[in-house]
Parts: C-alpha cells; sequence; structure tokens
C-alpha cells in the first residue's frame, strides 16, 4: 500500500494587547522568545503530527502587527507561520 504524507502550512494570529500603543512592544516583544521555545519543545504537538515548525521559507513570526478581530478596535499582535507534517498512515 503507499502511504503519501501531506504537509501543510498555516498561520495562527496571537491578539496580545487591546490598544495600538507602541509602550506594549516591549510586552509583545516577550512572545518571540515564548513562541520559538514553545515550538523547539513539542516538534509532534503530543504526538498529533509527525512534524511541527516554524516557517522557514517566510518570516515565520511576525510583528508586533495592527489587528482587527469582527468589530473590535484595532489592537497588536503576533503572526505565527507554521508548517506540519502529517502523521503516516
Amino acid at each position: 500500500m503507499d502511504i503519501s504524507t501531506d504537509t501543510w502550512s498555516g498561520a495562527t494570529e496571537f491578539h496580545l494587547v487591546n490598544w495600538v500603543g507602541k509602550h506594549h512592544y516591549p510586552y509583545i516583544m516577550l512572545y518571540f522568545a515564548k513562541i520559538k521555545a514553545a515550538a523547539r519543545a513539542n516538534k509532534n504537538l503530543s504526538g498529533k503530527v509527525a512534524l511541527f515548525i516554524l516557517d522557514h521559507e517566510n518570516i515565520s513570526i511576525q510583528g508586533p502587527a495592527v489587528m482587527t478581530y469582527g468589530s473590535e478596535d484595532l489592537h497588536l499582535g503576533l503572526v505565527v507561520r507554521w508548517v506540519v507534517t502529517e502523521l503516516e498512515g
């Protein structure tokens, strides 16, 4: 039986503060290291996938970025791009 393995890419938005003031930048910058450490520590998402990594071909963590959600006011956060390879079988 021929089993193919699919690879998926996507992005997750982290909405971190509810205001766009630059005084929030130091707080937001702390999340770069937290996200990288979490990705390194759990490369198979507790056995749910074969491999989870931050995207190496694009900017993996972008921000601080101005974001909106529905009708909410503008706020700041990060966009994290990732690649996941599914488990075979």
